[in-house]
Protein backbone atom coordinates (compact mmCIF):
# COMPACT_ATOMS: atom_id res chain seq x y z
CA UNK A 1 0.00 0.00 0.00
CA UNK A 2 1.67 3.30 -0.96
CA UNK A 3 1.21 5.94 1.30
CA UNK A 4 0.59 9.79 0.18
CA UNK A 5 2.10 10.97 3.32
CA UNK A 6 5.86 9.85 1.38
CA UNK A 7 3.90 11.00 -2.21
CA UNK A 8 6.31 13.54 -3.94
CA UNK A 9 4.78 16.36 -5.70
CA UNK A 10 4.74 14.38 -8.87
CA UNK A 11 1.95 11.90 -7.43
CA UNK A 12 -0.34 15.28 -6.75
CA UNK A 13 0.43 16.98 -10.09
CA UNK A 14 -0.50 13.47 -12.17
CA UNK A 15 -3.69 13.12 -10.09
CA UNK A 16 -5.01 16.37 -10.45
CA UNK A 17 -4.03 15.78 -14.04
CA UNK A 18 -6.18 12.29 -14.13
CA UNK A 19 -9.15 14.15 -12.61
CA UNK A 20 -9.34 17.29 -14.43
CA UNK A 21 -9.26 15.03 -17.73
CA UNK A 22 -11.71 12.41 -16.10
CA UNK A 23 -13.81 16.23 -15.21
CA UNK A 24 -13.41 17.07 -19.08
CA UNK A 25 -15.18 14.24 -20.81
CA UNK A 26 -18.33 14.15 -18.55
CA UNK A 27 -18.56 17.98 -17.59
CA UNK A 28 -17.58 19.54 -21.19
CA UNK A 29 -19.74 22.01 -22.64
CA UNK A 30 -22.17 20.73 -19.43
CA UNK A 31 -23.85 23.54 -16.86
CA UNK A 32 -23.38 22.73 -13.46
CA UNK A 33 -24.63 24.70 -10.08
CA UNK A 34 -22.34 24.26 -7.70
CA UNK A 35 -23.89 24.86 -3.59
CA UNK A 36 -21.11 26.11 -1.50
CA UNK A 37 -18.64 27.22 -4.22
CA UNK A 38 -17.12 29.91 -2.28
CA UNK A 39 -16.18 27.67 0.65
CA UNK A 40 -12.41 25.33 0.43
CA UNK A 41 -13.62 22.43 -1.27
CA UNK A 42 -16.64 23.84 -3.28
CA UNK A 43 -14.00 26.54 -4.85
CA UNK A 44 -11.64 24.01 -6.00
CA UNK A 45 -14.71 21.85 -7.11
CA UNK A 46 -15.39 24.90 -9.46
CA UNK A 47 -12.31 25.54 -10.91
CA UNK A 48 -11.85 22.06 -12.01
CA UNK A 49 -15.28 22.07 -13.43
CA UNK A 50 -14.26 25.50 -15.08
CA UNK A 51 -10.99 24.22 -16.46
CA UNK A 52 -12.83 21.17 -17.58
CA UNK A 53 -15.07 23.78 -19.98
CA UNK A 54 -18.43 23.48 -17.70
CA UNK A 55 -20.49 26.44 -17.72
CA UNK A 56 -20.87 26.56 -13.89
CA UNK A 57 -22.92 28.64 -11.55
CA UNK A 58 -22.36 28.77 -7.68
CA UNK A 59 -25.46 29.30 -5.22
CA UNK A 60 -23.83 30.14 -1.70
CA UNK A 61 -25.26 32.02 1.08
CA UNK A 62 -21.72 33.33 2.27
CA UNK A 63 -22.19 31.94 5.91
CA UNK A 64 -18.95 30.10 5.78
CA UNK A 65 -17.49 30.52 2.82
CA UNK A 66 -15.72 33.93 1.19
CA UNK A 67 -15.46 35.96 -1.55
CA UNK A 68 -12.03 35.90 -2.22
CA UNK A 69 -12.24 31.60 -3.49
CA UNK A 70 -15.08 32.91 -6.19
CA UNK A 71 -13.53 31.82 -9.72
CA UNK A 72 -14.72 34.93 -11.74
CA UNK A 73 -15.48 32.17 -14.79
CA UNK A 74 -18.52 31.08 -12.30
CA UNK A 75 -21.53 33.27 -12.41
CA UNK A 76 -21.65 33.60 -8.68
CA UNK A 77 -25.58 33.71 -6.86
CA UNK A 78 -25.26 34.65 -3.16
CA UNK A 79 -28.25 33.14 -1.76
CA UNK A 80 -29.06 30.26 0.71
CA UNK A 81 -29.73 26.97 -0.50
CA UNK A 82 -33.16 26.73 1.79
CA UNK A 83 -33.91 30.12 0.20
CA UNK A 84 -37.44 28.60 -1.97
CA UNK A 85 -37.56 31.35 -3.64
CA UNK A 86 -37.39 32.65 -7.22
CA UNK A 87 -33.59 33.40 -7.06
CA UNK A 88 -33.56 29.18 -6.51
CA UNK A 89 -35.41 28.66 -9.29
CA UNK A 90 -33.20 30.84 -11.58
CA UNK A 91 -30.52 28.90 -9.69
CA UNK A 92 -31.59 26.07 -11.41
CA UNK A 93 -32.80 26.90 -14.48
CA UNK A 94 -30.86 25.10 -16.88
CA UNK A 95 -28.91 22.94 -14.76
CA UNK A 96 -28.10 19.37 -15.69
CA UNK A 97 -25.79 18.71 -13.10
CA UNK A 98 -25.76 19.75 -9.14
Amino acid sequence: MTSTASAGPDFFSSTATAITRAAAERYAGRTVLVTGGAGFIGSHLVRTLLDARASVRVLDDLSSGHRSNLDPRAAFLERSITSLDAALDEAVAGVERV
